[in-house]
């Protein structure tokens, strides 16, 4: 039983030992190094990456409402493999978070979450974000699976 499986060196880049250390690191540098390390993440034309998918949540951990908003759970009635969430602090914008846990693709206005129909998203599990305004009394969120959206509302 030892963590050393799951653990790897920085990945800092394509070179030998991912740019860890000039020296063979004493656990196992990761085999996908090569195009999962901090340098590709920094690539042009690399839009979607682990680090920014962070670093967009970073951002969102600093908002109000994430910090200090009244928290709501559920999942839909009609799936329950749809989790949602809304938090939202007075006065300020709040957030809607769906989660599809399971294996198929789900469509949903989210009527139940109580929250005005236009609203934006600001964050994609798998980088595919809609920039414009959503309005949800003329079409529904599609979330495939295994996939997190973040909606922003006022």
């Amino acid at each position: 039983m030892s963590r050393d499986p799951y653990r790897t060196p920085m990945q800092w880049d394509s070179s030998t030992n991912a740019g860890f250390s000039p020296f063979t690191p004493w656990i196992p540098v990761a085999s996908n190094y090569i195009t999962n390390n901090v340098q590709h993440s920094q690539a042009y034309h690399n839009d979607y990456t682990i680090m920014s998918a962070y670093k967009n949540l970073i951002e969102l951990q600093e908002k109000e409402s994430i910090q200090f908003g009244k928290t709501t759970v559920s999942v839909l009635d009609n799936n329950q493999d749809v989790l949602w969430m809304t938090r939202r602090a007075e006065g300020f914008p709040g957030f809607l978070v769906v989660m599809n846990l399971g294996s198929n693709s789900f469509s949903s206005n989210f009527a139940d979450a109580n929250i005005p129909s236009k609203v934006m998203q600001v964050f994609h599990s798998h980088g595919k974000n809609i920039e414009e305004e959503m309005d949800l009394s003329k079409r529904s969120i599609s979330i495939d699976p295994k996939h997190v959206h973040i909606y922003k509302f006022d």
